[in-house]
């Protein structure tokens, strides 16, 4: 990262937290995309992959227009790791529960930076009920449904320190397009694994 690009980002990092934040009705802002445990459980007829890839790690979201490399491990409290890798990568928190998957990424770039950032994420607000997701991990492809979205305060840390009862994969993002206050977080359930031969 430049030196200039260091000290801008300080600057506006500086001024929001200075500057009042919106008053919120409630913590967060709920957006139901309730899903039936049936859709859940059915097993998909056929699945199509056009990217069989089984050398790595990999978000496939098709409403979205979305399929990247994930990387594994990466401080989402530490600054100087995470951002070199949502430049043009997907981030998988580290430090996450047994049962939450917590993906990471931007939705769009910032005059702060340096370099030019991918905007993975731009799409995700597009999501709804039902809509699949799939990780490739090394061959094995597991489908997700989206089940929830809400957008919280920048702030508001649940969505990531959360222990579920039972396996889910959360996105996240900063939201709306080039804000730093708030994060859209879009859950989803798992649905069906696939294992590739």
């Amino acid at each position: 990262m430049a030196k200039g690009s260091g000290l801008l980002f300080i600057l506006l990092l500086t001024i929001s937290l200075i500057v009042p934040r919106p008053i919120y009705p409630a913590d967060e802002i709920n957006v139901s995309v309730g899903i039936s445990d049936f859709e859940l459980q059915s097993p998909q007829k056929s699945v199509i992959i056009d990217r069989k890839l089984e050398d790595g790690y990999y978000l496939d979201i098709p409403k979205a227009g979305i399929f990247e490399q994930i990387k594994d491990n990466v401080d989402p409290f530490n600054f100087y790791v995470y951002m070199p890798v949502i430049s043009d990568k997907v981030a998988k928190a580290s430090g996450t529960g047994k049962n939450l998957t917590y993906l990471f990424a931007h939705s769009s770039d910032y005059p702060y930076n340096g370099a030019r950032s991918k905007a993975i994420f731009a799409n995700i607000n597009n999501l709804a009920s039902g809509d699949e997701i799939y990780i490739n991990s090394y061959g094995k492809i597991k489908k997700y449904v989206v089940v929830n979205k809400k957008i919280v305060p920048d702030i508001d840390l649940r969505p990531l320190t959360q222990k579920p009862n039972e396996e889910i994969l959360v996105l996240q993002t900063c939201w709306p397009l080039n804000s730093l206050r708030t994060r859209l977080i879009v859950t989803a359930k798992p649905s069906v694994v696939i294992a590739l031969k």
